[in-house]
């Protein structure tokens, strides 16, 4: 039988037996030491209360975790939020919309506010008229609160202090199939990174209008801080691009180190 029945069966292009804690092998089937515990969390950042679809959005995503993941590997979830969640619903609901989404869910939650403000470094920009073609996001607060949060608020907030991996979700991203593995412990052994990369579409005139000053900016960074990147050969390097790591898995010791906050400091 597939791994023996000590691991699951994972399905896509590379299939493997993850197994379970205690087995090892190809099919799961020799004794291994038990694994120490990893310390790890999933994130969510929600702030839009107004908006009541997007809000049914955030409990059946936190549903969708549980059915497709938590239930099985029991990680605590991390819900940042806007003051607007400890509001009461209204409506004939006397819950506030903080225990609407405790009741969503059988994760352990743990909430912790934060307040939302524009970025200290966006204030004294002047507006300027859009020169990208493409659609844009507005100057939503909302918005360019969360931008500055993922970028670099969260990697020092002390809430998430001590965690060896975190994995950032949205509210509105929810699972539609089961994860068969545990993905923290398969980041730790395999001393996976995990992310996409992005490149600029050079057919595109608006690709570089929309993407701003952020190529020189940072090669300049590079130069200045001897800065090399050794993994560009691993992949077909079309031209300019960049390494994205939005909805995924963080390293947290990498991400929080001194010399990666120097840089997020600096882009921000």
């Amino acid at each position: 039988p597939e791994c023996s029945y000590r691991g699951h069966q994972t399905r896509g292009r590379w299939p493997y037996c993850d197994c379970f804690p205690g087995w090892a092998g190809p099919a799961c089937g020799e004794r291994a030491e038990v694994p120490t515990p990893i310390k790890a969390c999933i994130v969510f950042l929600m702030y839009d209360t107004t908006n009541k679809e997007y809000f049914r959005y955030q409990k059946k995503t936190l549903a969708a975790l549980d059915r497709h993941f938590n239930d099985r590997f029991q990680y605590p979830v991390v819900i940042f939020h806007s003051a607007k969640y400890r509001q009461r619903m209204g409506g004939g609901n006397s819950s506030t919309y903080l225990e609407s989404l405790l009741h969503s869910t059988r994760s352990k939650v743990i909430f912790q506010q934060v307040d939302f403000q524009y970025p200290k470094y966006l204030r004294p920009w002047p507006q300027v008229k859009l020169t990208c073609p493409r659609y844009t996001y507005p100057r939503a607060l909302n918005y360019i609160h969360m931008i500055q949060f993922f970028s670099l608020g969260w990697f020092r907030h002390p809430v998430l202090k001590g965690y060896e991996y975190v994995w950032r979700l949205d509210g509105d991203l929810a699972f539609t199939k089961p994860i068969p593995c545990d993905i923290f412990r398969v980041m730790r052994e395999r001393k996976a990174v995990f992310g996409f990369y992005k490149w600029k579409n050079s057919k595109n005139p608006g690709s570089t209008k929309c993407s701003g000053p952020i190529d020189n900016i940072t090669a300049q960074y590079a130069q200045d801080h001897g800065f090399r990147p050794a993994h560009l050969h691993l992949v077909n390097n079309p031209g300019p691009g960049w390494y994205c790591g939005g909805w995924v898995v963080f390293k947290w010791s990498f991400w929080t180190s001194p010399d990666v906050l120097a840089f997020a400091e600096h882009i921000s």
